[in-house]
Formats: C-alpha cells, sequence, structure tokens
C-alpha cells in the first residue's frame, strides 16, 4: 500500500515532531534527575588561545572554497 505524497509528507513531520518533543521531555527529565547545572568554565580555557580560533575558522573556510571551487558536484538529470 503506497500513501499519496503529501500524505507521506504529513506523516514526516508528525514523527519529526513527536521526535522532538520526546527529545525535549527525556533531556528535561534528565535533567532534572541528575541536577545538571550549566559549567562555562571552557569559554575561559579557549580565551587563553584567540590564534588558534581564528586559524580554526579561516581553515574551515579554505576547506569549504576549495570544495565549491574544485570538487565537482553530481548533476541531477
Amino acid at each position: 500500500m503506497q500513501l499519496a505524497p503529501q500524505q507521506s509528507a504529513i506523516h514526516e513531520f508528525i514523527w519529526l515532531y513527536a521526535g522532538l518533543i520526546a527529545f525535549v521531555v527525556a533531556a528535561g527529565i534528565t535533567i532534572f534527575l541528575t541536577g545538571f547545572k550549566i559549567n562555562l568554565g571552557v569559554l575561559k580555557f579557549i580565551s587563553s588561545y584567540p590564534g588558534l580560533i581564528v586559524f580554526g575558522a579561516l581553515f574551515i573556510l579554505a576547506l569549504q572554497w576549495i570544495d565549491r571551487r574544485f570538487v565537482k558536484k553530481p548533476t541531477v538529470s
């Protein structure tokens, strides 16, 4: 039995939203039961390496440029 394309898309969105709601509920229960507290101490560590952050950003941008410039993308026909 095949579903119509629009009906199939509706089912996909229902499953997507159900999964997102289940994730949020599970995360909330986990945070409540474990007493999780946000710790931003890692930001103090990263702030002492600004050159590394700049290098990482430039490296990612360079890889994106190389990918768009030299890697041939398959065409859909």
